[in-house]
This record gives C-alpha cells, sequence and structure tokens, in this order.
C-alpha cells in the first residue's frame, strides 16, 4: 500500500523511528467517532462511546453505497519498535492526498430476519477523476493538491466479502478473504511488482491473504468507525515487491527497468530488473534485514509464512460509479 520503507533508513530504522507518526486528515466530510486505538482485530468493540446503539444503519444500508478509508492506523508490523510510525508516516498522507484509495461498496443487502443483516460488499483499490499529478503534492489539498469527486475500482483488484451487521450496527467479515490490493491508478502503480501468478499477484499488486475485518456503521451511515483489520503478506510475495523510496513523494517516480539484471527475488537485483535502479527498494528484503517477524499463516496450512499486518481504520461515503 503505497511506498513503505526508504532503504537509506534500514540499517538505523530500529533507533531512529520513534517520532514520524501522523494522523489521517481527509478532506472528507468528519468521521463521528474518535480513534479506537488497538482493537483486537477477533472482537468486536462496542465500548466507542459516540456511536448510539441501535439498528438505525439497517434502514440506510442500501445497494450501491460506499465508504472509502479515511484513515489506517498500522499496528502490525509492531517489530522493531517504532516501525508502524514509519509506516503511517508514509500512508496517512497516502490516504489525505487521495494517492491511496480503499474502497468498500455495497453490492447486496439481505435481511436475515432475526436483527442481523447480512451484506455482500465489494473491496478493494479505487482511482477517482483526478489525474495524479493532481494529486501529487505530498500534504493533499492543503498542499495545494485536488479533491475528487467520484471514484472507480482498479479492474482486477478487488474481491467481493461477506459481512454481517448485527442489531446494533456493528459489522464483521464472516470469513477470511483474499484480496489482490493495486494502489494507485491501473498506469501508476504506487508500488512496483512484476507479477506472480504462483502468489496471486497481479503487476503491481500486493496480494493480502485471511483478510478480516470488523467496525461500527454511524447510526445515519455517515461513517465507519471502531473498526480493525488484519491479514498476511506472504514471504514469498513480500520479495518481489517493490517500495518507491522517496514515499509519500513521488514526483520523481519513474520505471526504468535494467533487463541486465538478473532480477532475483529479495535482492535488489529484483527491483532493478523490473522497476529501475537507486528508487525502488525491495520490500521483503527491507523486512527481512530488520527482522519482521514472519508470524502469520496465510494459507492455514500450520506453517507461518507471512507477515502479518494490521490496523485500525475509518471510512467516510463517498460515490463511486462504473469505470
Amino acid at each position: 500500500m503505497g511506498g513503505w520503507f526508504r532503504l537509506s533508513m534500514a540499517v538505523m530504522l530500529a533507533a531512529a523511528l520513534t517520532n514520524w507518526g501522523c494522523d489521517s486528515d481527509s478532506g472528507e466530510k468528519d468521521a463521528t467517532v474518535n480513534d479506537p486505538g488497538t482493537t483486537d482485530p477477533g472482537t468486536l468493540d462496542t465500548s466507542t462511546p459516540d456511536i448510539p446503539t441501535g439498528n438505525g444503519c439497517h434502514a440506510c444500508l442500501v445497494e450501491g453505497m460506499a465508504f472509502r478509508f479515511s484513515k489506517l492506523d498500522v499496528t502490525q508490523p509492531s517489530e522493531p519498535a517504532g516501525l508502524p510510525e514509519f509506516l503511517n508516516g508514509i500512508w496517512a498522507p497516502d490516504i489525505d492526498a487521495y494517492r491511496l484509495n480503499v474502497i468498500l461498496q455495497v453490492k447486496t443487502v439481505t435481511d436475515n430476519g432475526d436483527g442481523t443483516l447480512d451484506l455482500v460488499v465489494t473491496a478493494g483499490s479505487a482511482w477517482h477523476d483526478k489525474t495524479p499529478q493532481e494529486v501529487m503534492p505530498v500534504g493533499g489539498p492543503v498542499d495545494g493538491g485536488a479533491t475528487p469527486t467520484e471514484y472507480h475500482f482498479v479492474e482486477g483488484a478487488t474481491r467481493d466479502l461477506e459481512i454481517v451487521v448485527d442489531a446494533q450496527c456493528n459489522l464483521a467479515t464472516k470469513k477470511p478473504g483474499f484480496l489482490p490490493f493495486h494502489p494507485g491508478p491501473a498506469d501508476f502503480g504506487l508500488i512496483c511488482t512484476a507479477g506472480d501468478s504462483a502468489n496471486q499477484m497481479g503487476v503491481d499488486t500486493i496480494p493480502l491473504s485471511r483478510l478480516e475485518a470488523i467496525g461500527t456503521f454511524a447510526q445515519d451511515c455517515s461513517s465507519v468507525g471502531g473498526a480493525s483489520l488484519e491479514g498476511c503478506i506472504r514471504a514469498e510475495a513480500a520479495c518481489q515487491i517493490c517500495s518507491f523510496m522517496y514515499a509519500p513523494d513521488y514526483a520523481q517516480a519513474e520505471r526504468n527497468p535494467d533487463t541486465s539484471s538478473p532480477g532475483t527475488p529479495c535482492e535488489a537485483a529484483y527491483c532493478e530488473r523490473h522497476c529501475g535502479k537507486m528508487i525502488w527498494a525491495n520490500f521483503g528484503l527491507f523486512v527481512e534485514s530488520i527482522g519482521v517477524p514472519q508470524n502469520c499463516d496465510a494459507d492455514d496450512d500450520g506453517t507461518k509464512d507471512a507477515y502479518q499486518i494490521a490496523g485500525n481504520w475509518e471510512a467516510l461515503p463517498v460515490t463511486v460509479v462504473a469505470e
């Protein structure tokens, strides 16, 4: 999701990353919930004080309604100390500036007759009616960047998730899902990969496995808050993801592949061959070098062969149109 690190920081990361956190402040209308802090993704959090209890959202959740992540605070990976703050220092500006767009759109609504709703939600990567250049300013609209008015999904970068909504408007995925996430528009990926069918990776796509989420719809469907998510990125896939080293400043982002490079995964050579030299860095090499543990079982085979990704999120309504 966006550029994840600068390779020049790898050596000093564990000691130096202490104060780089950044709160997202999107130009969309204000959410109606507070930051929930770290939430156990396996337990619904009903303690948020400013979300009234009740099932008012059942009346306004309709097919076609869509929500965009307005905030995502990374909590995992959390080792070494300071890594979440480092990642948030990149992802938060990308969300605020509308370069990173995660959207959930209600596809179907089924009343179960027992006080709950079943939703099928299309989740995934989206772009909008602005060009990459119009949202290039690092700080977003407050820095001269444009504010989109409508969004569309990036082709091939969505999946349908099954969600249940209870009588208090709490939502939860019914089973783990998979999402091929493509940050940025189809022709301007914020990360670079050559693709790998064995790992369900498309070009410039991050494969997220065992994805689960919880949250709470506002009674009037004006926001989603008190929310968290978790999933896995397989180590083999991470070794084929290249991040732009100067993110969230993408002004100099370009592709200049060196086809003479061997392109070995988990080495700088992979990014040199498929993306370019000097400005693209290998994510798998980075997380391995700083000791991020593989503590996630991506395919439920009993082997922890993936990196855990988790975070707390909020979302606000947006308009989604067909591309």
